[in-house]
């Protein structure tokens, strides 16, 4: 079977254009980068897990927050460059603006990274979940698929638990018979 390549674009406000080419990871550089997320990222989903108690997309950053808190805090600096090149392994850039014309550039390295991505943090991190959705997506949909489910039993359990207190609090006196 062959890897699938997938195309992503960003614009920024002034024109200048991105165009994320990934491929699919080959099996074992797949699968070592996914042990190696697996490590980082499962204490993370278990602590959101742990934290939902309603409709993900109702959950606040202050339930969130301490999860992510806990990702960050066990990354250091050096991890953190060769998980993301990890990531970029195969992928490159189209650059498209008018100061320096077009060019493509392989996003394996740091400088190549930092010279794409140059005060556009927020597309950084875009173009990796990108890249990590295109060669995961059945270990992130899974995830996701799990938080929403516990998501909707918790809040059927709270639906219930409110019917059940209204119905209790009800007074309702026994129907007078009919005359």
């Amino acid at each position: 079977m062959a890897l699938k390549p997938a195309e992503k674009e960003f614009v920024d406000e002034g024109g200048a254009r991105i165009l994320i080419r990934t491929q699919q990871l080959p099996a074992i550089p797949a699968l070592r980068l996914t042990a190696r997320l697996g490590k980082m990222i499962a204490p993370t989903f278990a602590r959101i897990e742990a934290a939902v108690d309603g409709d993900v997309e109702d959950m606040e950053l202050a339930m969130l927050a301490p999860a992510f808190a806990e990702f960050f805090n066990q990354l250091n600096e050096k991890d953190l460059e060769s998980l993301i090149l990890a990531v970029f392994a195969s992928t490159q850039a189209q650059i498209s603006n008018e100061e320096k014309g077009e060019r493509l550039v392989a996003l394996a390295t740091a400088g190549n990274v930092n010279s794409v991505f140059e005060g556009r943090l927020g597309d950084l991190i875009s173009a990796m979940w990108f890249v990590l959705e295109h060669n995961f997506a059945d270990f992130i949909g899974a995830a996701l698929q799990r938080l929403k489910a516990k998501a909707a039993q918790a809040k059927a359990a709270k639906v219930q638990a409110a019917v059940a207190s209204a119905l209790a609090s009800a007074k309702v006196s026994p129907a007078a018979p009919a005359e």
